[in-house]
C-alpha cells in the first residue's frame, strides 16, 4: 500500500489490492535495485533486511508528516467506500 524510493532502491510495502494484503498476517515487503535489476525481476529484501526497515521508518515518518490516513482506517469508518 506504500511505495518510497531511495536512489537505485524501490521499497514497496504491502503491494497489491488491500481487500487481498489486508488479510495476510504479516507485512509484506518487495525491494528491488533499479540500477542492476530495472525491470524488478528478483525481490531483494531477504537480503537487505536494515535497508527495507529504513525505508519504511522513512514511509511511516512521512504518512505522518503529511496527514496520510491508512486506507483500512478509512474503511473502518465507511465500510461501503
Amino acid at each position: 500500500q506504500s511505495v518510497i524510493y531511495q536512489g537505485r532502491w524501490k521499497l514497496l510495502i504491502e503491494p497489491g489490492w488491500y481487500g487481498m494484503t489486508s488479510q495476510k498476517p504479516d507485512t509484506i515487503y518487495e525491494l528491488y535495485d533499479l540500477k542492476n535489476d530495472p525491470a524488478e525481476t528478483k525481490n531483494v529484501a531477504g537480503d537487505h533486511p536494515e535497508l527495507v526497515e529504513k525505508l519504511e521508518q522513512a514511509c511511516e515518518e512521512w504518512q505522518e508528516r503529511c496527514g496520510i490516513v491508512y486506507y483500512g482506517k478509512i474503511l473502518e469508518m465507511n465500510p461501503r467506500h
